[in-house]
């Protein structure tokens, strides 16, 4: 490489001037475009396009069986949740269990990773509400493995806890 030949005086007060001049180009094309965009999403009402929707149409989600009370549908069906299981369950148990009151869609037992027991809570889906409901009523409060087992709907559209959420008899 070749090296810079000093500048004199005169050379670095050119220098000094260009950049300034540069500086002020980029300042007055700033002061052109007064507008504040911080972050995402600055275009403002003003900014849209001619025949831009304001909002986005979500596609909601219909509850296809009419009675199910304050149980709530998940995607695929209706998931049960069986607390205080015993650490040494295991799937094919829960699996036998649950299987008495309809098809079981899916069946989730969380493990802890250190040791490797069960950590307490089961997840299981049903195709249907009435499987599901069958599986709360007959199940919520009995013995699986020598621990009472509370079992009730995962996903629910109010806070109230218990059987008394689902839909009368």
């Amino acid at each position: 490489m070749e090296p810079e030949p000093e500048l004199s005086f005169v050379g670095l007060a050119a220098r000094r001037r260009a950049q300034e001049d540069a500086m002020e180009v980029e300042r007055s094309a700033e002061a052109a475009d007064s507008r504040v965009r911080r972050g995402r999403g600055f275009v403002g009402a003003s900014d849209r396009e001619p025949g831009m929707i304001d909002e986005m149409d979500y596609e909601t989600y219909e509850q296809s069986e009419a009675n199910t009370g304050r149980a709530q549908k998940s995607v695929e069906g209706y998931v049960i949740c069986a607390t205080n299981i015993n650490d040494e369950a295991t799937e094919e148990d829960l699996y036998d269990v649950f299987s008495e009151y309809g098809p079981i869609s899916n069946l989730h037992l969380n493990l802890d990773r250190r040791s490797g027991y069960v950590k307490g809570y089961a997840f299981v889906e049903y195709a249907t509400y009435a499987e599901a409901k069958a599986a709360v009523t007959a199940m919520n409060g009995k013995e699986l493995l020598t621990k009472t087992v509370a079992v009730d709907f995962a996903f629910s559209k109010s806070s109230v806890k218990g059987i008394a959420r689902i839909a009368g008899p």
